[in-house]
């Protein structure tokens, strides 16, 4: 079970969070308008690391997006250790090598679902629909 746990909270910061590091500080943080993605962040938190004091805040210039915040150096390097979570490009033009970690391939069928369904209720969605063609 944990690592479907394990699993879910690292496909949510691949596509809606971060796990940086600047300077001496560590962060792990959520940014988003859903209340349930946000409180989903806190539970895989809490169920993997113990964590359980968050830091909360709101857009200054849009109130809707919040932020959920942890600042912890141990839990941040482990994540750290299964991929990149920056997405923005470097000076230099390249990108960064970020990758969904080689366990998550190795959960079953029903347990990828989760992770998938936790990426894809942050970062879009799969649309099926009828296309009529004249052929």
């Amino acid at each position: 079970m944990l690592k479907v746990d394990l699993g879910i909270l690292i496909a949510l910061l691949l596509t809606d969070g971060s796990v940086s590091k600047n300077n001496y500080s560590y962060s792990i943080e959520l940014t988003g308008k859903s209340v349930e993605l946000h409180n989903l962040f806190k539970e895989k938190l809490g169920r993997l690391f113990c964590i359980n004091r968050f830091v909360e805040t709101c857009d200054s210039r849009h109130k809707e997006i919040k932020r959920t915040i942890v600042r912890n150096k141990s839990v941040a390097e482990q994540l750290l250790s299964y991929t990149s979570y920056r997405t923005k490009q470097f000076d230099n033009g390249e990108f960064p090598n970020s990758k969904i970690p080689d366990f998550i391939f190795k959960l079953s069928d029903i347990e990828v679902s989760k992770v998938l369904q936790a990426m894809f209720s942050c970062d879009g969605s799969i649309s099926l629909w009828t296309v009529w063609n004249k052929r």
